[in-house]
């Protein structure tokens, strides 16, 4: 169970199969979880590794936030998925 600690409300799944990533394929499976009061979201990760250079294993990607680099994309969406909807 996670709670908000703004709103001390229980927060709820709403997504699974989100990868953070860290670059160089390097990558840790995560679920988005959200807090239906505020709407803060936040990612719960495993502590395993997943290398994926070729970034196919999750449908989207996000681009994790070093003290050394800027803010990246909040999703990177596979074109190989975008490809599979059209």
């Amino acid at each position: 169970m996670f709670i908000c600690a703004e709103c001390r409300r229980e927060m709820k799944c709403v997504f699974n199969g989100m990868a953070a990533d860290y670059g160089n394929g390097v990558v840790y499976n995560s679920d988005v979880w959200q807090c239906p009061e505020c709407n803060k979201q936040m990612l719960h990760t495993n502590d395993y590794l997943t290398h994926d250079p070729d970034y196919n294993l999750c449908r989207y990607y996000l681009t994790m936030r070093t003290k050394d680099s800027a803010p990246g994309p909040i999703h990177k969406v596979l074109e190989k998925f975008k490809k599979s909807q059209n």
